[in-house]
């Protein structure tokens, strides 16, 4: 992907992150936590 590239991650999907090239990767990782707690679904 090129630099600036935005990815969203559906919540409960597994991910990971690599970085497949000799260069060091600098990432930047926002992470936004549910409203509602998670009991209030089951």
């Amino acid at each position: 992907m090129p630099a600036g590239t935005l990815v969203m991650v559906p919540p409960g999907a597994p991910h990971t992150f690599a970085n497949p090239g000799d260069q060091p990767l600098v990432t930047e990782v926002m992470v936004r936590y549910a409203t509602t707690a998670a009991t209030e679904f089951e």
